[in-house]
């Protein structure tokens, strides 16, 4: 499902349009974006109404979806955060004509995320493509280097991604890390095999 907002139109108004006309497209534009990041927000804890009522929550949850994307965000999470600052510039007066041509191709982005992830899902996983666990590994080896298997679980515990949930000591028989999505409990053990398969790609 794209966005169904016709791009000429939108740019269009944003330009040229009165006012009211400016103010009515981008608080559109803004619904649009809070809508496709409501699955990010849940996983970060924030409520979507914050993102329509409050430019800092905006900025602050439009950043956090693009800089951490091992962390729950997903590719069209990262355009519709991107899409959601450019609204927000505007709305605020900052650099509008910049903050128009960022629009536009945000929304691109936006509707061209949400065909590729649709795309994704038809055949399973892309090849080369990794759950969330390997994700969050991941991210922590390029932010702290290559860790032992403890030290992993005890940074990621003390991190605690968005989508993911430590419990217990590492190696330990109740270590466990809830995921989420369907995916449910996983033990030590199999923590330590994906830890280890994200290692082989280093």
């Amino acid at each position: 499902m794209n966005s169904g907002l016709s791009h000429q139109d939108v740019i269009f108004k944003l330009r040229f349009g009165s006012p009211a006309q400016q103010s009515d497209i981008a608080q559109q534009l803004r619904r649009l974006a809070v809508c496709r990041l409501e699955g990010f927000c849940a996983k970060v804890g924030v409520l979507p109404t914050d993102l329509m009522e409050s430019n800092e929550s905006a900025c602050a949850i439009a950043a956090y979806a693009q800089i951490f994307p091992g962390t729950g965000a997903g590719s069209s999470d990262q355009q519709a955060g991107l899409l959601l600052r450019w609204v927000v510039s505007f709305q605020e007066g900052s650099m509008p004509e910049l903050a128009i041509m960022q629009i536009a191709g945000a929304l691109n982005a936006v509707d061209l995320a949400d065909v590729n992830h649709g795309a994704s899902f038809r055949g399973g996983r892309l090849k080369g493509s990794v759950g969330p666990l390997r994700m969050a590994i991941r991210a922590a080896f390029e932010a702290r280097g290559v860790m032992n298997n403890r030290e992993l679980w005890a940074y990621l515990r003390e991190q605690q991604p968005a989508g993911l949930q430590f419990s217990g000591k590492a190696g330990e028989s109740l270590a466990e890390v809830f995921i989420d999505g369907g995916i449910g409990s996983k033990d030590w053990t199999y923590f330590v095999n994906r830890a280890t398969e994200e290692r082989k790609v280093l």
